[in-house]
């Protein structure tokens, strides 16, 4: 090992067995880790970076570019979503789901439990109803109303 000034250079393997403090910058080719490491300040990856094992992130995560997840995704607290959401698979909700705006269905809906509305349903195209429906104010029909099994009517 030679020492000089301002250059220290080592034409083969060096050991240091005790700690080691540099107060410049270090520029290190080729650097594997066999241990643990620990980064107390700031670190920047100027290139990508690839993790073989489990990676834990104890403070928050930001992220400014795309992120791709190229297996599941799993979120245990709550997910907030500040753009546009696209969904290309299927989407499967345990829980209660609450919209507060409009929601918009450009294909069919299926619903297999019974459905309550609060405020008023409007309907732009044919309904069809395969089991009874009951209505307990009023019913108003602005056109024609066509009925294709027998009719009752109650009431006085």
């Amino acid at each position: 090992m030679t020492v000089g000034n301002s250059q220290t250079q080592s034409g083969g393997n060096t050991l240091i067995n005790g700690d080691l403090t540099v107060t410049g910058q270090t520029n290190i080719k080729g650097l594997t880790v066999n241990g643990n490491q620990n980064v107390t300040g700031s670190q920047t990856v100027g290139g990508g970076q690839t993790v073989s094992g489990g990676q834990t992130v104890n403070g928050g995560l930001n992220v400014s570019g795309n992120a791709q997840f190229s297996n599941n995704l799993s979120v245990t607290g709550a997910q907030s979503v500040g753009g546009g959401q696209s969904i290309s698979g299927g989407q499967t909700v345990s829980g209660n789901a609450q919209f507060n705006n409009d929601l918009s269905v450009t294909g069919k809906l299926n619903a297999t439990g019974g459905q309550s509305f609060s405020g008023g349903q409007s309907v732009s195209g044919g309904q069809t109803v395969t089991v009874g429906q009951t209505v307990s104010g009023n019913a108003q029909f602005s056109n024609n109303l066509s009925v294709t099994g027998a009719q009752s009517v109650g009431g006085g």
